[in-house]
């Protein structure tokens, strides 16, 4: 079997959810011919990756949700070239699937699978973020939002056990929770903006956290960034904008304005954070920048 036919999948096998349920039983004939690597613990599937990548195979699948996703493509871009060499496939059995969903990727598992084997291949661009951590620089990668402000000082609470139990009803009783704090000012500095504001959301896709409109005009293969961004934020900006939550859609609610950008920093006098995929990274100031046409995702 040539380099170009190499695959393997990378799943975590104490998963919870029916979807994981029914794909581990069914995952011996699925799988069959294939290199399966396990999870243990948050962290393994990017090691995982990097080590897959170094291994030769062309295509890794990961079996997760949107968390998953995101270790894996930073796991492939540890290695110099690792995004030319590797493709990557989904199963999606996480919680939103945001990323799956964008890309229109079956959420049943039988059908997803079929989509893998089918070896359909979309190029997207490749979002990143530049920051420190204790003196040392870091970039990570993001396949499909962020956020700076009440939205990561919400995921920065939140609390994984009621995560799953109520899925993302829990990030709205972390974003109550964060909006009676105060909401620092947060600046946007770029070529052509130097706006401020105290959220800012950012995607290389239309959703967020599920199937809510939250970027009208994203399109994933411009070279560009969507940013949403909120002047204000309080609990009568909450209100408008819990009408998305309903209608899933929140164009123009709650005084949102819209940027498209290729790179931009945010950074700020107070403490705020920033997320990825839905996972608290660290504090501003972050550089968000674009990769144009730099992944490869079997997807229809």
């Amino acid at each position: 079997m040539g380099n170009d036919a190499r695959r393997c999948l990378i799943l975590n096998p104490v998963a919870k959810g029916e979807k994981a349920k029914r794909f581990f039983s069914s995952l011996t004939e699925l799988a069959r011919g294939w290199d399966i690597k396990y999870t243990k613990e948050r962290g393994d599937a990017k090691n995982l990756a990097k080590r897959a990548v170094e291994e030769e195979f062309a295509v890794i699948v990961c079996a997760g949700g949107d968390g998953t996703v995101n270790e894996v493509i930073n796991g492939i871009g540890m290695v110099e070239g690792g995004f030319e060499r590797t493709r990557i496939g989904i199963i999606p059995i996480g919680t939103s699937n945001v990323f799956a969903r964008t890309l229109k990727i079956p959420l049943n598992t039988q059908q997803a699978w079929k989509l893998v084997e089918s070896d359909k291949t979309r190029v997207l661009d490749l979002p990143f973020a530049e920051y420190t951590e204790s003196g040392e620089y870091r970039r990570r990668y993001f396949v499909q939002l962020g956020g700076a402000g009440l939205d990561a000082r919400a995921v920065e609470l939140l609390s994984w056990n009621l995560k799953k139990k109520i899925g993302w009803l829990a990030y709205v009783w972390a974003g109550l929770k964060a909006i009676r704090e105060t909401q620092p000012e947060i600046s946007l500095v770029s070529e052509n903006y130097n706006v401020t504001g105290r959220l800012f959301l950012f995607g290389n896709g239309k959703y967020y956290g599920g199937d809510f409109n939250l970027f009208p005009y994203a399109d994933q293969s411009d070279g560009k960034i969507d940013i949403a961004f909120y002047p204000v934020v309080n609990y009568l900006v909450a209100l408008k904008c819990s009408i998305g939550l309903i209608t899933k859609n929140f164009k123009d609610r709650g005084g949102v304005k819209y940027i498209q950008l290729s790179s931009f920093e945010l950074k700020t006098s107070g403490r705020v954070g920033f997320e990825l995929d839905g996972e608290f990274v660290g504090l501003l100031p972050v550089r968000i920048s674009v990769i144009p046409a730099g992944l490869r995702v079997i997807a229809p």
